[in-house]
């Protein structure tokens, strides 16, 4: 049967993508840079199954109008978005990458990214940058940097990409520490593996990378008690999500030198912005005037292979189930 689609990602989707749906459905396509003029628009028009895309919320507000909604596609492994319960409850189907592991394995720009981060903030390559660029000076005595060889790596979360993050970790000559609630991740991880319970994984690591799953229950899961228990000098890396750390905490912890730096992809809600949201957070504040704080715009996962495959994945998966 032939489903009227709202689709709002038209730039990131291949021509074959978009092809193979159109062959056998009624595709509308939209760009909205504002949560209230794609509120707006729900309001007067009805449709079978939505595209979706992080920047644009899908929850009871936006699903109660669409009395024919079905579907609703996202190629994201997170879901916060979407109001799951509130959808599953009208037996609206949600598609996506969460659960699709073996798909996953080879999807691996979330994974360069936190590792770019670490290099960043402990070779000080965003201020020492600026100086030359903006600054015009040389001077590298200001930027004398921090070295991963011999370190301890504390990776929470063994999932994908702890996994592989740690492959790097490896070759890079770090020791590595791995925690994670389900004992099931550990099966046939690498021999430089040394699975730690958390306490001594945060007071052991001089850098730790958060790569947990998206759970309510994980909501400011670094807080001021687990950043209390970090290793003098250690830095934080976050590519998972932002609602996973007390942002008020954290900045106490890098004003006073609990810790020493951070970088972050991912900050509290930032599923829900775009390029037009007026951002009002601290954590961005901060890091305007120090340097032990880099923030990125939740790029992880945007590169360029992985966009269109994942994108390609999710169509794939949505045909099978309507074609």
């Amino acid at each position: 049967m032939v489903k009227k689609i709202l689709h709002l990602e038209k730039n990131r989707y291949s021509e074959d993508a978009l092809n193979n749906l159109g062959k056998s459905h009624e595709l509308i396509f939209k760009d909205f840079n504002l949560q209230e003029d794609f509120d707006l628009f729900l309001e007067t028009n009805q449709f079978d199954v939505i595209f979706t895309r992080l920047g644009l919320f899908l929850g009871k507000s936006q699903i109660v109008n669409q009395k024919n909604l079905k579907c609703i596609v996202t190629p994201t492994t997170g879901y916060n978005h979407i109001d799951v319960e509130y959808a599953q409850k009208y037996d609206i189907k949600i598609i996506g990458l969460q659960g699709e592991v073996d798909f996953l394995k080879h999807v691996k720009s979330t994974a360069e990214h936190t590792w770019a981060l670490l290099l960043s903030i402990s070779k000080n390559l965003y201020p020492s940058i600026n100086s030359v660029k903006k600054i015009n000076t040389w001077d590298r005595n200001l930027f004398l940097s921090d070295e991963l060889d011999k370190k301890t790596l504390g990776i929470i979360g063994f999932g994908r990409l702890g996994r592989i993050v740690s492959q790097y970790a490896n070759a890079f000559g770090m020791k590595i520490l791995a925690n994670d609630i389900d004992n099931e991740a550990f099966k046939n991880a690498p021999s430089y593996i040394n699975i730690c319970e958390l306490t001594g994984l945060l007071k052991s690591s001089d850098y730790i990378i958060l790569l947990i799953s998206w759970k309510q229950e994980n909501h400011r899961f670094i807080n001021s008690d687990k950043l209390a228990k970090f290793k003098k000098g250690a830095y934080l890396i976050n590519t998972s999500r932002g609602e996973f750390i007390d942002e008020k905490a954290l900045i106490n912890s890098l004003k006073y030198g609990k810790i020493k730096g951070a970088a972050l992809d991912v900050l509290n809600n930032d599923s829900t912005w775009n390029k037009s949201t007026k951002i009002k957070n601290d954590l961005i504040e901060y890091s305007k005037t120090n340097n032990n704080l880099i923030i990125t715009p939740h790029i992880g996962g945007y590169g360029k292979e992985s966009v269109k495959r994942t994108r390609e994945f999710v169509t794939n998966l949505f045909l099978k189930e309507y074609l």
